[in-house]
């Protein structure tokens, strides 16, 4: 990134702390084990691939079109040929699928299957057609707070709704993040999410699960337990690195940072927000923005009460920056002495209309 030496295959630049890859002997061979499919090769005789999008450690993402329904655009996230020889690989690819396929939140990229082609496995998947987090921060630095809060929201609310089934993430990192070209933002590679028992789990001692200079302390190693607070963590360290473009590597307080990010990241779980519900309120709080209440329902819709509780998605609010002042808040009671004043006066001018035409008659009657 900078230009300084680093000395392993992945770790962080300790001048400019900006995850890097160096190339070495091993890597160069390992190179040649992921070979990548040309476009225009029809995989199991249903989906033709039309450019590579992206590669990662367990696999490569095609962009592919599925023959059957109309040239469909899906993503085929192809296992490396050597891991496909390894049956804990295979295991976290089938956990992955069974998953995400109970995840369904219009901010989580959908599994639609998981197919096999001689020794190859591949994951199809919901395809979006646009960029990540990750390589918007690569073209632009960083980002200011209005441009990240609605990517924000978006996050947190594929988090507390796969939290609030029992699945943590544990790989929340700008690379993860994909916003649309419509702007819509989906989180990705649930691939080593584990189900959380009793609301925790711990997690094996040899996996480490997570991404360099994303992943929360307890996850190296595997050492302690992880729960919801891990990716409490990530997340923090994701907006972190979103506000400022550098890893957050032994961060202390930064203006340029809001004060709930770095909470979000103390080493320390405890010391963590309990939930990204609650990070979301504090970091709400904080930076001043708010949000309106959407649209009133009609009277033909059903009544929110008797509705099972779900994730609120972001689409279904509107963001505003209140810049120095507080938005004043209408008082409910005040609202319905109002609206019982404004009938009681009705029917007070009805009344003495009434009476009045009645004294009327009987006086024209009796004369």
């Amino acid at each position: 990134m900078c230009g300084k030496d680093v000395q392993t295959a992945y770790e962080l630049c300790t001048r400019c702390r900006k995850v890097v890859e160096r190339e070495t002997k091993k890597a160069k061979k390992t190179k040649t084990l992921y070979d990548t499919i040309p476009p225009g090769t029809v995989v199991a005789q249903e989906y033709e691939v039309v450019r590579l999008v992206g590669k990662g450690g367990a696999g490569c993402v095609y962009e592919a079109k599925q023959r059957s329904l109309n040239d469909m655009r899906v993503a085929l996230k192809v296992l490396h040929r050597d891991l496909n020889r390894d049956h804990r690989a295979i295991d976290l690819l089938k956990k992955e699928v069974i998953i995400a396929r109970r995840l369904a939140h219009e901010n989580i990229i959908r599994v639609y299957n998981l197919e096999k082609v001689r020794d190859r496995h591949f994951v199809v998947m919901e395809f979006v057609g646009g960029e990540s987090l990750l390589a918007i921060l690569n073209r632009s630095g960083k980002l200011s707070l209005d441009e990240l809060t609605p990517i924000l929201l978006h996050v947190c609310s594929a988090l507390e709704y796969s939290h609030s089934n029992g699945v943590l993430h544990l790989d929340i990192k700008p690379g993860n993040i994909l916003v649309s070209i419509s702007g819509k933002v989906k989180l990705c590679d649930f691939g080593i999410a584990r189900m959380a028992q009793a609301r925790r789990t711990t997690a094996t001692a040899r996996l480490v699960m997570g991404s360099v200079g994303f992943m929360s302390p307890e996850q190296y190693g595997g050492r302690k337990s992880v729960s919801a607070r891990s990716d409490v963590y990530s997340l923090g360290a994701t907006v972190y690195y979103a506000l400022t473009g550098q890893t957050p590597v032994g961060v202390g307080e930064r203006e340029d940072v809001p004060h709930s990010v770095i909470r979000a990241m103390k080493s320390d779980p405890d010391d963590r927000f309990e939930s990204v519900a609650d990070f979301r309120a504090a970091f709400m709080n904080e930076t001043g923005f708010g949000l309106v209440a959407p649209a009133r329902a009609s009277v033909d819709a059903p009544d929110p009460d008797q509705m099972p509780r779900t994730a609120a998605g972001p689409d279904d609010l509107t963001l505003e920056y209140v810049s120095g002042q507080e938005r004043p808040e209408e008082d409910p009671d005040s609202i319905l002495d109002q609206k019982v004043s404004g009938e009681t006066a009705i029917i007070t001018i009805s009344a003495v209309l009434v009476v009045a035409a009645v004294v009327i008659l009987i006086f024209s009657l009796w004369r």
